[in-house]
């Protein structure tokens, strides 16, 4: 998914490189001078230096002003200049000639700002029309020194801002449309926005790429093992232990270390493109002037704040806000149309503001300490090999001492907030909403770290308010009874028993406790029978829950041939009936197929389509308070009891319109309406073929599908997942079939019981396909 999202905005950015050479506004009468910069960049890849100088003595002779003159020619250069860094794709004729007639009427040649400068410029207009109170005087000011710059300081530090907060190679920023990188980064700097000297030698290693550091390593004669596959962070170590080291020398060990530093930062500056004559050394430190560019850490964080406030960010790892709503502005990416309407009130005050930003910190700073973690979805892959579950052990103890530091802040964040409530789907933007996340993150570490007594702990800490995320306590139920029945006392007989009721009292407190969702029940269920038997609690004390018992569904064996191992973690694969290598899930829709029914392995998938293209005006229904910004795929309220509650009336009469067979002309106006545009909406995937779900909602029929609707929107936010793997349907018979698929020594999960129960009280036929494995087929 990442692998695509690069890709796209890739090509955004040479969409957006295009746009930046054609949105230059011109004075009165200047339409000529784009026609020439036009014609010049037709001819230069033939005779690039002649086409030059034809155009600019094309616009001498067209104009007599002296100033007019060096307008224009300035105008050509810029164009040339960019053409030469990329190729520049002109954008069609009539959105140019718009162009014209929109420049025609101006009187002052003035050169329009980048598509990111405007949202940046949109973001400061709209947040200070209505919150300016949620920042200070200083801040306030740099909103207006900031719209003071001119164009090519306010491109670049936008530019900047963007980025990572990192130090930056300033030849890196040549590939912008800025005319002179040089004097602009010194305007900044000047202005106290970014800084341009470097002293810390550390610091200067982190901006080079991994090959620079082995060429630097290689270049000092510093040792490193490459057989062992050494990672950035490796050689980074070792030339600052290189850099530090005293052996081999006599005499004076300082001056010795000096020299190394030295020559060492002599080669470090010959990757970072600085001269000789840029350097200044002074002891060990020294400073490089020129070749390398950082944000001030208040300009950066200012900007950070911005982007929370307007775009109503509720995380800050791995998103980036305004490369979305860039997207959406060139038509690479699409949001449905609904009325946006900006509540004033969703931080009451600056204080409410800064902590919720501090909880997004930790939060971004927690998710990136995990990233990338070896072993850590399943703890057993540890064993692989030694190093990595050390490694892994200590990533994980680090990332559990910063959710331990928050526990403080989360206490007090709840005992401010039992007092006044408010709205629920809006404490998503509050300080406690972000650390009772980080928290529930945090109990899964120390299940990895087995730290059950700690984990237990802190399941009591999140089961004991009722404030945030409350969808979440069937789960944390659920996971304490676990805990308290088989990981906390293992040696004393009469410790395991009273563990054992605890976990009992445990499960019979979520039954009364009415936050838990019906999804959770079963399992709980099947808890207390299970320890009520351990426990020996006599037959007429026991709970009777055989009015709630859910009915075996049907069942078939197929038989394949398995290719794999069985691997923990790893899904099996198996061979089809033309010999390639497939899933189990593939091996039941060949089976289907044989059946003369059509099949996808959807899962949840396909209802959620329909369900969404049949509600799409319900979804997007103007609701005061649910829709913050024009970039959302769902309002804020739809995982929510308040979604089903505030829209009661027309859900009813959608569903009665569903009844009354009207759905199939519903779906086909809004796919058609929307798919070309392939809009984002919560649900939707347009790899799903029209003609497709067309037949699958006839096959079930409306009566069962206006069932299935009700239930997904009265409880959206936890009927997301234990949908059968298969929707497989015979359009000619006009029957649908959800098929869940498992493999050898694989069961059904409760929630997938759950699902299955619901799909045949519907009337929508349901059977579990086990795949058998054998080395032949039925």
């Amino acid at each position: 998914m990442q692998t695509k999202k690069r890709r796209i905005e890739s090509k955004s950015q040479s969409t957006l490189t295009s746009f930046f050479t054609v949105e230059k506004q011109t004075k009165k009468k200047s339409v000529k001078v784009e026609s020439t910069a036009a014609e010049s960049i037709k001819k230069e890849t033939v005779k690039e230096g002649s086409a030059q100088e034809e155009s600019t003595k094309a616009d001498s002779a067209e104009k007599s002003s002296v100033e007019r003159k060096s307008v224009e020619e300035e105008s050509v250069n810029e164009v040339i200049r960019i053409s030469v860094q990329e190729p520049v794709k002109l954008p069609e004729r009539d959105l140019v000639e718009r162009e014209e007639e929109e420049e025609e009427e101006k009187e002052e040649v003035a050169w329009t700002n980048s598509i990111y400068t405007e949202e940046f410029n949109r973001m400061i207009t709209t947040v200070l029309e209505g919150e300016s109170y949620l920042f200070d005087e200083k801040e306030l000011e740099l909103f207006h020194q900031f719209s003071a710059f001119e164009d090519a300081p306010r491109d670049l530090i936008v530019r900047l801002l963007m980025r990572k907060h990192r130090w930056i190679k300033q030849n890196s920023l040549h590939k912008y449309p800025i005319t002179d990188i040089d004097q602009t980064c010194k305007i900044l700097s000047d202005s106290g926005w970014i800084e341009r000297e470097m002293t810390d030698i550390e610091i200067a290693l982190s901006v080079l790429t991994k090959q620079e550091l082995k060429n630097v390593a290689k270049e000092r004669h510093i040792d490193i093992q490459e057989e062992k596959n050494p990672r950035r962070s490796d050689y980074e170590k070792e030339i600052l232990n290189h850099m530090s080291s005293k052996h081999i020398s006599y005499g004076n060990t300082h001056a010795f270390i000096e020299s190394k530093a030295k020559k060492l930062w002599d080669t470090v500056n010959q990757y970072l493109g600085i001269s000789n004559y840029q350097r200044r050394y002074t002891f060990i430190e020294q400073t490089i002037i020129g070749p390398c560019v950082y944000v001030r850490s208040h300009i950066y964080t200012l900007f950070q704040r911005l982007q929370i406030v307007y775009y109503r960010a509720t995380s800050l790892y791995d998103t980036n806000y305004v490369s979305q709503s860039i997207l959406a502005k060139v038509s690479k990416r699409n949001y449905p149309q609904y009325v946006c309407s900006r509540s004033n009130s969703i931080w009451s005050c600056r204080e409410d503001l800064l902590r919720f930003e501090e909880a997004l910190l930790v939060e971004k700073q927690f998710e990136e300490t995990l990233q990338n973690l070896p072993g850590l979805k399943r703890i057993k892959t540890w064993s692989r090999k030694e190093r990595t579950k050390e490694e892994t052990e200590e990533v994980l103890l680090s990332g559990w001492s910063l959710c331990e530091t928050k526990i403080g802040l989360w206490d007090e964040c709840i005992c401010s907030k039992e007092k006044d409530l408010g709205v629920y789907y809006k404490r998503r933007f509050e300080a406690g909403w972000i650390y009772t996340r980080l928290l529930d993150r945090g109990t899964e570490i120390l299940a990895k770290l087995r730290e059950y007594q700690m984990e237990s702990l802190i399941l009591h800490k999140l089961l004991s308010q009722r404030v945030y995320r409350l969808g979440k306590r069937g789960k944390w139920y659920e996971r304490l009874a676990l805990i308290q029945m088989n990981y906390l006392e293992k040696n004393d007989a009469k410790a395991v028993r009273d563990q054992k009721k605890c976990a009992l009292q445990t499960c019979i407190d979520a039954l009364h406790d009415t936050t838990v969702h019906q999804i959770f029940l079963p399992s709980i269920q099947e808890r207390i029978k299970r320890l009520e038997r351990q426990l020996c609690i006599p037959k007429r004390e026991q709970h009777d829950f055989s009015y709630m018992c859910l009915k075996k569904p049907r069942e078939i064996i197929i038989y394949g041939e398995r290719l794999s191992e069985e691997v923990l973690g790893k899904k099996s694969i198996w061979r089809t009936n033309n010999g390639a290598e497939c899933s189990v899930e593939q091996v039941a829709l060949e089976y289907y197929s044989t059946k003369g029914f059509k099949g996808l392995h959807a899962e949840n998938g396909i209802i959620r389509m329909i369900a969404s293209l049949l509600f799409w005006d319900v979804i997007f229904a103007s609701i005061p308070g649910v829709f913050e910004t024009p970039y959302q795929t769902e309002p804020l309220d739809l995982r929510s009891d308040a979604f089903y509650e505030s829209r009661f009336d027309i859900i009813k009469e959608r569903l009665n319109e569903i009844e009354n067979g009207n759905y199939l002309e519903m779906i086909r106006s809004v796919d058609e309406r929307e798919r070309e545009k392939q809009t984002m909406c919560t649900g939707i995937n347009w790899n799903y073929e029209l003609q497709d779900i067309l037949e699958i909602a006839e096959c079930i029929g409306p009566s069962s599908l206006a069932s299935l609707c009700k239930l997904l929107f009265e409880e959206y936010g936890q009927r997301q997942s234990g949908m059968p793997d298969l929707c497989c349907w015979n359009y000619e018979k006009k029957e649908c079939l959800f098929s869940e698929v498992k493999g050898p020594g694989d069961t059904l999960s409760e929630t997938q019981k759950l699902w299955i129960e619901t799909l045949t009280s519907f009337g929508i036929q349901v059977e579990v396909c086990f795949n058998d494995r054998m080395l032949y087929k039925s």
